[in-house]
């Protein structure tokens, strides 16, 4: 897989697309996201579309972010930026229905 990072800022995305590489289309005819299973396309041909979502103290607003990134991206990861309100937590909870593959915590 090579990696696309979609970073989500105040419900914006910027999109950073690997260097030289053309990518495919993220969608099928129906609007579903692809993946190498359902696209017949080699993994190793096949562009993972990532978001990175930082937050501080938006445990109240992360379920529902979440829940809106799950259909356009193939893996959330959280960027915890020392919440005192669970932020970190309610991702995690959120983890398998969401495609949360990772919380980091910032030191």
């Amino acid at each position: 897989w090579t990696v696309l990072c979609v970073l989500v800022i105040a419900n914006s995305q910027v999109a950073c697309s690997p260097s030289g590489r053309r990518a495919p289309s993220f969608t099928d005819q129906e609007g579903k996201l692809q993946t190498p299973d359902n696209a017949g396309i080699d993994s190793a041909d096949f562009v993972k579309i990532v978001a990175l979502v930082p937050v501080r103290d938006e445990a109240h607003l992360l379920p529902s972010c979440l829940r809106s990134l799950r259909p356009l991206v193939h893996a959330i990861v959280v960027l915890d930026d020392c919440s005192t309100d669970g932020s970190g937590d309610v991702a995690r909870e959120h983890a398998e229905e969401c495609k949360v593959e990772r919380v980091a915590r910032s030191p």
